[in-house]
């Protein structure tokens, strides 16, 4: 992330300064977080979602299929509807800006039947996540 100039020295200049002429404060401070069950005002439900994420190293929603197909379980269903999530992201994760979309669907033209596995090259681990669940499943 990029700091704009006036910001940096807003910032860094007084801490800066009182850091080399040595009175800047170095002691920890005291935080107090109390957490009460009671609601203290109203959040739009549209501010919040979930990641149905394909992570390397982690099963994914391929855990949760029904075996030799591509659908999620039903009780994997029930529990996402229960939840009331309003917004859920698909695929999910930073690992997603380095993979082909492509993979993720039926039908490319130019490709062999069937979805190729997705392999790893943000973290270079060479580890392979399936394609089963993809964009088709989810959107249906």
């Amino acid at each position: 992330m990029r700091i704009p100039p006036c910001l940096f020295l807003l910032l860094a200049v007084p801490w800066g300064s009182a850091w080399a002429a040595g009175t800047l404060k170095t002691e920890p401070y005291k935080v107090e977080l109390t957490i009460k069950n009671e609601a203290i005002s109203r959040i739009s439900p549209r501010l919040f979602g979930q990641f149905l994420e394909r992570a390397f190293g982690e099963p994914g929603p391929e855990a949760a299929l029904v075996e030799g197909t591509n659908q999620l379980r039903p009780d994997i269903v029930a529990k996402l509807k229960q939840m009331r999530i309003p917004l859920i992201r698909f695929p999910g994760g930073t690992s997603i800006d380095y993979l082909d979309w492509r993979d993720m669907i039926d039908h490319v033209p130019g490709r062999e039947e069937g979805r190729p596995p997705s392999i790893d090259i943000l973290g270079k681990t060479g580890k392979t996540i399936t394609n089963q669940f993809g964009y088709d499943e989810y959107f249906e």
